[in-house]
Order: C-alpha cells, then sequence, then structure tokens
C-alpha cells in the first residue's frame, strides 16, 4: 500500500520545468540594450552610470554584463530621492559648445 506522501508528491521532472520557467527566472546580468529598456533612457546614459560606478559591470567577451542587483540600487535610491523631494527637478546637464 502506498503512503498519501508519495501519491501527492510532484515528480522530479516537474519540479525541474516548474523551476525553469522562463517567466520566473530573474537574471543576475543583462546586456546594455537590456539595461536601457530596463531605465528607460539611452545607451549614453547606460555608459554615463557605468563610468561614475553607479552601476556595476563586467566584460564577457566582447559584451558588456551589467549586474541587475546594481540597477536595483539605482533604482531604489531614486525612489528613495523622489520620495525625499518629489517635485525637485532633474537639472540637465550642460551642452558643449552651445551659446546661450
Amino acid at each position: 500500500m502506498r503512503s498519501s506522501t508519495t501519491s501527492d508528491a510532484i515528480p522530479v521532472n516537474d519540479k525541474i520545468e516548474a523551476s525553469t520557467d522562463p517567466a520566473q527566472i530573474r537574471p543576475l546580468v543583462v546586456g546594455v540594450e537590456t539595461a536601457v529598456l530596463l531605465l528607460d533612457c539611452n545607451r549614453d546614459t547606460i555608459y554615463k552610470l557605468l563610468r561614475e560606478k553607479k552601476l556595476l559591470s563586467f566584460l564577457d567577451g566582447r559584451r558588456r554584463k551589467i549586474f541587475m542587483s546594481s540597477i536595483d540600487t539605482l533604482i531604489r535610491e531614486r525612489r528613495e530621492a523622489a520620495l525625499r523631494e518629489p517635485f525637485e527637478r532633474h537639472r540637465y546637464p550642460k551642452q558643449r559648445g552651445v551659446a546661450r
């Protein structure tokens, strides 16, 4: 006679398939183009954030990989700043070579 625990158990293959569902997997690193989409900005802004060490990355061959944890941290910091000063405007950087 089988016990109720074995008959109710999920087969191992089903557990593997459930855990590798693409909708449930969150990447640890993303490429520059994905970071552009996630932060809703352009490539120049991503590279500026990388130079300022606000985003952490590494080279994987010829591709730059950005850690999702650094994107999460950046979003969290900006959210907290927005909560402190909700109506503060972001200053645009001065344009080079433009006479005013």
